[in-house]
């Protein structure tokens, strides 16, 4: 639980109030490994106009997946769901998946998938993304203790022309 605000002494006024309420209470077992709710939210002193968030998330976690479920309203109306996941089928191989739905417009608002292979120093990674309607593949190969140090698509575009 947490309730701020300030007092401006240029201005001579208040700031907006600000609250936050967290509640981690997970009463499954496991996999269910997250079940929470939380609420956001800011209260202008002068006006008493409001705002809030309320945002739930549950988790699951086994040895080779996981998956992730938040949903949120916020005041006004806008209601999205976000969900994402992970597995590996091997060690050496993962699939993560990532999604954000709005549940007012009834379409995807964005998504990412991604492959990886662990290459034992090197790590090489594929990843779709879309947002709206732009879209973008990445392609890199990196060293895992040097992120920095990698090859990706634009490289590989300059040696392939």
């Amino acid at each position: 639980r947490e309730l701020n605000s300030g007092y401006n002494l240029i201005t001579d006024s208040l700031t907006a109030i600000t609250f936050s309420v967290n509640l981690p209470f997970n009463p499954f077992p496991k996999p269910i490994t997250t079940f929470t709710s939380q609420m956001n939210g800011s209260i202008d002193p002068y006006t008493k106009d409001y705002t809030y968030t309320l945002t739930n998330t549950s988790s699951i976690e086994a040895n080779f997946f996981s998956f992730k479920l938040n949903h949120s309203y916020t005041k006004g109306g806008i209601y999205q769901i976000w969900f994402n996941g992970k597995v590996e089928p091997t060690r050496h191989w993962s699939l993560v998946y990532s999604a954000r739905y709005d549940w007012e417009s009834k379409n995807l608002v964005d998504y990412s998938i991604g492959l990886n292979r662990d290459l034992h120093c090197w790590t090489a990674a594929f990843s779709f993304n879309q947002l709206g309607d732009a879209w973008r593949y990445d392609f890199k190969v990196y060293i895992k203790d040097i992120p920095e140090v990698s090859i990706g698509k634009d490289l590989l575009g300059y040696i392939l022309e």
